[in-house]
């Protein structure tokens, strides 16, 4: 059972990308985000769409791969991130320096959809 990073990577981008609209898209909101469209893909389909390993904490559940792919999209220049206030917490903020190419499957897309809308 092998971390699957590309699609996971992919998986980020195309939250963000479809996501750029909701004031609270930070870090919690993707990492949660990413946990229920591996959950729902499961429950549906018996495998984990990207077997990531996903850790308890205080703020519920986090990717442990998570800050280790944002650093290395940042550091590649496919993001961005900016501190932004949201109501009472600074979050960070993620941005899209370009929108690009999705391939996934039929199935894996309406998960992710269902999961995003």
């Amino acid at each position: 059972m092998d971390f699957k990073k590309e699609k996971y990577i992919k998986i980020i981008l195309y939250i963000i990308s479809r996501c750029t609209h909701k004031e609270n898209l930070g870090k919690t909101v993707i990492s949660v985000l990413l946990y229920f469209i591996d959950f729902n893909y499961y429950e549906l389909y018996g495998e984990s769409l990207t077997n990531e390993i996903y850790l308890k904490s205080r703020i519920g559940v986090v990717p442990k791969h998570f800050n280790e792919n944002m650093n290395q999209l940042i550091r590649s220049h496919n993001l961005y991130y900016r501190q932004e206030v949201y109501y009472y917490y600074l979050i960070k903020r993620y941005y899209l320096r370009q929108i690009p190419l999705f391939n996934f499957t039929k199935e894996e897309q309406m998960v992710i959809d269902h999961v995003i809308y």
